[in-house]
């Protein structure tokens, strides 16, 4: 029997670059990125999508961006933390996802781009529709993409298996400092 499975692959919120000498992983959340997390974690709850299992790299701005949409998250969750999610941060998370997706209905990624956005486009079936369009043209800071998966687990998951439903903005959301 397939089920549905849905995965949100959400980038950390925007990191603060002004301590020189912080290593990259230590980098903290700015405080634009203090403000963007909660509330794409409001949006996460108003859209019910409530993750089963997250998994989180282990660097700080993507802890503290967590930290952040946590309060939002209705229900219990497995959180695992991710050292491999920030060293292949330059690839796609397909490979984890599989390892330590289980058997999460709803699995939340909260990663760093390049390999949020490769993993979102690679994933979908649809790489040349408008949405992955917009992907492609900037998946900043706080975004995030939602797919849906006819699978029975998520080892089951291979490229181009995914509906892409959404790529929400924070600066699209009501309530973001940026938005209209």
């Amino acid at each position: 029997m397939t089920l549905s499975f849905r995965l949100i692959l959400l980038r950390h919120a925007k990191s603060d670059w002004n301590a020189p000498g912080l290593a990259d992983f230590d980098r903290p959340l700015s405080p634009r990125g203090h403000a963007a997390a909660p509330i794409v974690g409001s949006n996460l709850a108003e859209h019910q999508l409530n993750p089963h299992r997250i998994l989180c790299s282990t660097a700080r701005r993507t802890r503290e961006t967590l930290a952040h949409i946590l309060p939002s998250i209705g229900g219990e969750v497995d959180i695992q933390l991710l050292d491999a999610m920030y060293e292949q941060s330059e690839n796609d998370y397909a490979g984890l996802i599989r390892r330590f997706g289980g058997e999460a209905p709803t699995l939340l990624l909260v990663g760093h781009n390049p390999a949020t956005e490769e993993t979102a486009m690679r994933l979908s079936e649809t790489p040349n529709g408008p949405i992955c369009a917009d992907m492609r043209q900037k998946f900043p800071t706080a975004a995030y993409a939602y797919l849906e998966f006819a699978i029975d687990s998520w080892s089951d998951l291979s490229y181009g298996s995914g509906r892409l439903i959404s790529f929400i903005k924070p600066r699209d959301l009501a309530g973001h400092p940026q938005s209209a």
